[in-house]
Order: structure tokens, then sequence, then C-alpha cells
């Protein structure tokens, strides 16, 4: 084989051959991989003000328990952002069905009598199969526990189409 061949073989097996096999290796490993659940959106949410009473931080949580708060998902994270008074961010995770995130309070929700918490965290399951989509979650407060109900709204054509 000439000088000139060998080298258009190996620069074929370098630019096309590992390429190709590296995308087939890439393709049979994606076809075990599933999409998560989608949650993103805006989500009405009801809770119990009478739950609400016994927890710390009773005052600020009422500005947001019944208020609707939007999430925004991409791949398996997500943020809830809540609003009332303060408006606060919440970074969390979807497991199969199931939602997690963690709220660090602002200096202006902990300047409350009593609520000088660090965390605020919420678990709730989402029920896929509900129309519209819905789910049921706890609110957790230095250990005592809002459970609440959410469903997600219908998108408006102002949404940009969606």
């Amino acid at each position: 084989m000439s000088d000139a061949n060998r080298k258009f073989v190996v620069a074929y097996v370098l630019f096309v051959a590992l390429p190709l096999a590296g995308l087939a290796g890439v393709l049979k490993a994606g076809q075990r991989m599933t999409a998560p659940i989608s949650v993103d959106g805006l989500w009405s949410v009801h809770a119990d003000a009478g739950q609400l009473q016994s927890l710390p931080c009773a005052e600020t949580l009422a500005s947001v328990a019944n208020r609707p708060f939007v999430i925004s998902q991409s791949g398996r994270t997500f943020t809830i952002v809540l609003s009332g008074g303060q408006s606060v961010a919440a970074p969390g995770v979807i497991e199969g069905i199931t939602l997690r995130a963690s709220l660090k309070p602002s200096p202006e929700w902990t300047a409350e009598k009593g609520c000088a918490v660090r965390e605020i965290s919420l678990v709730a399951t989402l029920d896929p199969k509900a129309l519209p989509k819905s789910m049921t979650g706890i609110w957790t407060v230095r250990g005592r526990s809002m459970a609440f109900h959410a469903e997600l709204q219908a998108a408006t054509a102002s949404a940009g189409g969606r």
C-alpha cells in the first residue's frame, strides 16, 4: 500500500469510523433513558389555613401558601418561584413522580418573630394522569408540616405559543 493510501485509511478511520462507532454507542445507551415528567408551568395552590397557623413563620407563609407558584424545569431539576410579600426561588429535583425542593428564606422572611428558620422543604407527589395535572405534598418548617394540593393551570395564548 502506498504512503498516500495509508494516510487516507488512517484519516478515514479517525474522522469517519470512530465518530460513527461513538454515535452508535451513545444511541444504544440512550435507549434506556426516559425523560422526566413535565412540571413546568403555573400551579394554583390550596393549603389548609388551620395547619398554617401552627407552623413557625405562619404570617410569612400565609403570604404565599394559597398563591400560585411557577415551576421552571430543565431536565430533572426545577426551580419553584413563590410570590407574595417577597418573591423567593427554591431549587429542586424530580425523582420519578416525586418532587423535592429546599427553600432558603430571605432576611425579610426571617424578620417575623419566631421565624429564624434556615430551610423550608417541600416534598410532593405528582398525579400525572389527573387532568389537569396535580400534586399533593407537604411543606416542612422545623419538623412541623403543612399539607397542600396544587393543580397545573392551562397555558395561555400569550405564553409564546406553547
